[in-house]
């Protein structure tokens, strides 16, 4: 439910969300079949105070779960379900007539019943990690003109492993997840009479530097950061709109991801 008061300047939301699993899981080591059922609640509270008509500032706390799958355990029992809780705080904004618009946000995300390796046997599992996120974001839109946007973005996270059953990975970052990034995107719409509905936007797009997974003890060896860029063209005629969107349009070779000593490239031009 969402409800205000004071005129609408401060607002509440509240919301509840139930979730009944029901799912068997063999394992190929022991030949059991288990189940593994699970309920969970998670809530959801948020609030938001607009302190003047172009500035309002915001709380909110939810919780979610991932249904578990795979029986990773010596004894081919069922995970338990990941869980995880985020809060965060941050203010919307405008300036200059709304010509300048964005937000600003920090937030904490805790995610629980993580798996990591078991000492004792290895090549199993056990669901006994946790990772905790703590990082800040903020997006503008700046109209330059009534034809010209621009929007920025930029954010900076820290994912570091607070609970694992390996001690050298305690402390350590999380694998591929970068700790800035930022993006650019700018859109021009002619509006004159011989080229109006024509459309070209231009965006480039940075992921910083992130930790990259050789085994399951060491997670230290970086993986680079990259920038591509991407391009669109669009026409608009009446009802009808034809789009050309060129993605990595310099067709950058970069890494996206790396773990268990593979590296997935990124993608080329599109």
């Amino acid at each position: 439910d969402q409800f205000s008061f004071w005129g609408d300047r401060l607002q509440f939301i509240v919301g509840v969300r139930k979730d009944v699993l029901k799912q068997n899981v063999q394992s190929f080591v022991t030949g059991l079949t288990l189940p593994n059922n699970d309920e969970q609640t998670s809530p959801r509270y948020g609030v938001l105070w607009r302190v003047t008509p172009q500035l309002s500032l915001y709380g909110s706390y939810n919780e979610s779960f991932t249904p578990a799958s795979g029986a990773g355990s010596v004894q081919g029992i069922p995970f338990p379900s990941p869980t995880a809780r985020q809060k965060e705080v941050g203010a919307k904004f405008e300036l200059m007539n709304g010509r300048v618009f964005g937000g600003v946000a920090v937030f904490e995300n805790i995610r629980r019943n993580q798996t990591t390796v078991d000492v004792l046997n290895p090549g199993f599992s056990v669901a006994t990690g946790e990772i905790t996120s703590q990082g800040s974001e903020l997006d503008v839109g700046i109209s330059l003109t009534e034809n010209w946007q621009v929007l920025l973005g930029g954010g900076f996270q820290k994912a570091e492993i607070t609970a694992d059953n390996v001690p050298a990975n305690l402390g350590l970052e999380q694998f591929n997840v970068p700790n800035q990034m930022a993006s650019l995107w700018t859109k021009y719409q002619f509006k004159q009479a011989a080229t109006k509905g024509l459309s070209l936007g231009l965006g480039v797009t940075y992921v910083g530097e992130r930790a990259g997974q050789r085994d399951s003890v060491v997670r230290s060896f970086p993986v680079p950061a990259y920038t591509t860029f991407n391009g669109l063209i669009s026409y608009q005629r009446g009802v009808h709109k034809f789009a050309l969107n060129v993605e990595n349009i310099f067709d950058r070779r970069y890494i996206m991801t790396a773990a268990a000593r593979l590296a997935d490239p990124g993608e080329h031009r599109s």
